[in-house]
């Protein structure tokens, strides 16, 4: 810990000297949040913010607000999508997806009264399709561990409220429920309320060796 707070005086003094560079703003967020001092790494990254129209400082800012646990983290991945979109940064979308999934699956969102803004963003985005997709995969990972199961049955009640299409309420609703039954009941027989092509999905992310045995 001791060097990253000896890097941290020297990239402070270093960008007092010269603020125009990139670069040590980025490092001196880094060090704050590897000595987990969030306070700080939040303000440096707002001042940097301010200085540089960089997509690297923007998703840095998302970054310091998912490390610190702050549920300001839907409100940076919006201010980064309104740059991008500016900027015409079409890379966005993947990034944008990949970002917002653990926080409707792994926060709790019911302290998100932001949700259906976040899914709005998304949606504006043309990233519609590409969400759900990846909220349905994610969904059967979770689900290996049962110590997520009443988590995810609270996630999928706020789910049903929101814009996602009806196809993906209806399968999110599925898999919850043959993967509650699967693994925390070890009921098997489960699955087969699930379609053949449903069952192969689930079995690739949790059994894939029982794919290609299966009738």
């Amino acid at each position: 810990m001791a060097s990253y707070k000896e890097a941290i005086i020297a990239l402070n003094k270093c960008i007092e000297l010269d603020n125009s560079q990139l670069l040590p703003w980025f490092e001196l967020v880094i060090c704050y949040l590897r000595i987990e001092n969030y306070q700080d790494a939040r303000k440096t990254v707002n001042k940097a913010l301010q200085l540089f129209e960089s997509e690297s400082i923007y998703m840095l800012s998302i970054l310091t607000a998912l490390v610190a646990n702050n549920n300001t983290a839907i409100d940076e991945i919006i201010r980064y999508s309104k740059f991008a979109t500016a900027k015409n940064i079409l890379v966005t979308q993947e990034k944008l997806t990949q970002i917002s999934i653990p926080l409707v699956i792994t926060n709790d969102i019911l302290a998100f009264p932001k949700l259906k803004q976040l899914l709005d963003t998304l949606f504006d985005h043309g990233l519609k399709e590409r969400f759900e997709t990846s909220l349905i995969t994610a969904l059967i990972n979770k689900l290996m561990d049962t110590d997520n199961h009443a988590h995810l049955s609270k996630v999928g009640k706020q789910l049903n409220q929101s814009s996602i299409s009806d196809e993906t309420k209806v399968l999110w609703n599925k898999y919850l429920k043959a993967g509650i039954e699967y693994y925390g009941n070890n009921n098997e027989r489960a699955l087969y309320e699930l379609t053949k092509e449903e069952r192969e999905l689930f079995l690739k992310f949790t059994n894939p060796e029982e794919v290609s045995g299966e009738d």
